[in-house]
């Protein structure tokens, strides 16, 4: 039956008004307007008109709807056969709206032999009864209606007698719709609040005085759990007067999650008041993982945030700095190459010293580029820029040099081998105790070699 319902519907598709395009498109409707320059259809969702000029063939026949009106007009409402057959043919037909109605007129057709029964009742019931009952079950799984206590119930009906109960177009017990009420209305209410917080900190830029004085207020007024996500998000704008606000907000609360913007402002703000500012809320933090903030900026392509990395990690020294504060050094003392401390050894070529390799310093020394030589090269630091490129560095060594001091308690200076030679002895220390430990942590009986 499946089969004959479906070649029906594509015969209904077939008989309709078909307007074939050039590129390949198959267009079904009703033409409604027909002239030497455009056909127009009216299609199911509306209507569309395409020119001559595009058009390869129209062919007229009735609508899918139409066929629909026809059979429809031939099925007595008692058949509930053919009423079921017709709401067959609607699903396939793509008709939603029409296969629902006749689904309902399958089930008002007559009485409804209910779900299906025990094994031996069924068993004992007449074939018409059975075929009658087949029908009307499919008609009630196909409207998405459940049985409930041996009856048939519509879908929200079903859900209503067990106990549940409707919110934004689902159906759930009614502790979760009360929870996913009280969470839409804390979401709509942090909406309402960034909106209100997004505005008044718009007027702190404002040219009135009494203007920005009652924008400050209505900010202040707003409890500091409500406001603190729109004061993050608007932490980076581009005007001071917002930024000055919302970093001495986010200082006032102190939450660990304003670190990572505090640290970038201390970074990257063009104005140092707001950098000291941002850094204060650091401390009012006071968390142990501040420096992991800051030492991004030692990646920085920018000289001078680079030295502003530097110098926060004084102030908030962790000798797990150290390692990137060694290799920014290593970098600075040799920009064109060198070891870094991720590394086992050194290249004793540009790490400097007595171990320069002959190769090397000859060619520094040509240069004139060796402390203590005159060799016959130019002056490197004769040009000015040359001059002002090298204060850069010695500003951002000596930069690195405090800070590795702050963060390590030692005094090594510019001293790279030292600094080296330090690292790698903290490193195997810290490797040591690491394996001890684990050692210490294996089940007895495992060997602990």
């Amino acid at each position: 039956m499946r089969t004959l319902l479906l070649a029906l519907a594509l015969a209904a598709v077939a008989a309709a008004d078909t307007v074939t395009c050039r590129d390949g498109r198959r267009i079904e409707g009703k033409i409604v307007e027909e002239t030497e320059t455009h056909v127009k259809l009216q299609v199911k969702n509306g209507a569309v008109t395409i020119p001559r000029h595009q058009i390869l063939q129209v062919q007229k026949g009735a609508t899918t709807l139409e066929v629909y009106e026809q059979r429809r007009s031939r099925v007595d409402p008692s058949d509930t056969r053919g009423l079921f057959e017709l709401a067959e043919w609607c699903r396939q037909a793509r008709l939603e709206k029409q296969a629902k109605e006749e689904y309902e007129r399958v089930l008002a057709s007559g009485p409804d032999p209910g779900p299906e029964p025990a094994k031996e009742v069924a068993d004992a019931e007449p074939p018409e009864v059975k075929s009658r009952r087949a029908i009307f079950v499919k008609a009630h799984e196909a409207l998405k209606h459940e049985v409930h206590e041996g009856r048939w119930l519509a879908y929200e009906d079903w859900c209503r007698a067990r106990g549940l109960v409707e919110f934004d177009g689902a159906w759930m017990s009614p502790e979760e719709a009360r929870l996913k009420k009280a969470l839409k209305e804390q979401r709509e209410l942090e909406q309402a609040i960034a909106a209100k917080v997004g505005e008044c900190l718009r007027k702190l830029a404002s040219g009135d005085l009494a203007v920005r004085d009652e924008a400050r207020e209505q900010l202040d007024a707003i409890p500091a759990d409500l406001k603190f996500a729109p004061l993050l998000e608007n932490v980076e704008s581009r005007t001071a007067e917002i930024r000055a606000y919302c970093i001495g907000a986010l200082a006032a609360i102190a939450r660990p999650e304003a670190l990572p913007r505090l640290a970038r402002r201390v970074l990257v703000d063009e104005s140092e008041a707001l950098r000291s500012a941002a850094s204060d809320g650091l401390r009012k933090i006071n968390h142990p993982e501040t420096w992991t903030h800051l030492q991004k900026g030692l990646q920085s392509e920018s000289s001078q945030v680079r030295i502003r990395a530097a110098n926060a990690l004084c102030d908030f020294p962790d000798e797990r700095a150290a390692e990137s504060l060694l290799n920014a050094l290593v970098k600075a003392a040799a920009p064109k190459g060198g070891f870094s401390f991720g590394t086992t050894e050194p290249d004793p070529r540009l790490a400097g010293g007595t171990k320069m390799s002959d190769e090397a310093r000859r060619a520094l020394e040509a240069a004139g580029k060796v402390p203590g030589k005159t060799g016959g090269g130019l002056d490197p630091f004769g040009d000015s820029e040359e001059k002002a490129k090298k204060e850069q560095a010695d500003r951002e060594k000596a930069a690195y040099v405090r800070a590795l001091e702050a963060c390590t308690g030692l005094s090594y200076g510019e001293n790279l081998e030292m600094w080296r030679e330090w690292f790698l002895q903290k490193r195997a220390a810290t490797a040591a105790k690491n394996e001890s430990g684990a050692k210490e942590k294996a089940p007895e009986g495992e060997d602990k070699k």
